[in-house]
This record gives structure tokens, C-alpha cells and sequence, in this order.
């Protein structure tokens, strides 16, 4: 069987469509009636009536939520070891003190200057 397509005349443009638009903040850009306007900052939605954005009274920000529980605490970590090479020195104006972190506490007394 043999089919023939018909191309007819092409018909006329539809309208424009709505567009959704985000922002951060109230919108101020232009807009074409009907579109919409989401602020991203706190969900508050905006419609465009007459060209111009207006504040529908709705968002789409919930309440806040209520507080999640605790999480369960960490595994403790590894000890160290102490390989005796760490020191700490402590210095003042007539002594030095320098201990070797196994007990042992040294000082080693400076003379006095200037006499």
C-alpha cells in the first residue's frame, strides 16, 4: 500500500510560556507575567503580575527541624611510645632546667653577669 504526507501551511506562534527565575534576595530583574521567582536565601516565593514581582506570602523554607541525637563517641587513639630523644627546656634569667620526660629533672645553674 502506498502512503502520501501532506504538508499543510504552517500555523500561526503560541504564546510565550512562564519562566521560573532564582535569586538571591527579593527579584529585580524584569519579568513577563505569570513567571516565577524562587529567593534562595530563605525560600520565599515571588510571582510577576503586571511586569512587575510580587511576594506571594509563600516559601518554600519549613520550619526548622527538631535536634538529631548525639553520635556515638570515637575509639580512643594509640599511645605513643617514647623514644628518649624528646626534651623540653625551661629558661630563666640564672638557670636552665631540661628534662628528658623519664623523670629526671637537670638544672644547670648560669654565673651571675656583669660582676
Amino acid at each position: 500500500m502506498y502512503k502520501r504526507q501532506i504538508q499543510g501551511p504552517a500555523g500561526a506562534n503560541g504564546t510565550n510560556g512562564t519562566s521560573i527565575h532564582t535569586s538571591t534576595g527579593v527579584p529585580s530583574g524584569s519579568c513577563a507575567t505569570g513567571d516565577t521567582d524562587i529567593d534562595l536565601a530563605n525560600g520565599e516565593v515571588y510571582t510577576c503580575t503586571a511586569s512587575a514581582w510580587v511576594d506571594t506570602g509563600n516559601s518554600l523554607k519549613g520550619t526548622p527541624g527538631t535536634n538529631g541525637t548525639n553520635g556515638t563517641n570515637g575509639t580512643n587513639g594509640t599511645n605513643g611510645t617514647d623514644t628518649g630523644a624528646d626534651s623540653v627546656m625551661i629558661q630563666g634569667p640564672a638557670a636552665t632546667w631540661t628534662s628528658d620526660f623519664t623523670g629526671s629533672l637537670t638544672s644547670k645553674i648560669r654565673p651571675a653577669s656583669g660582676g
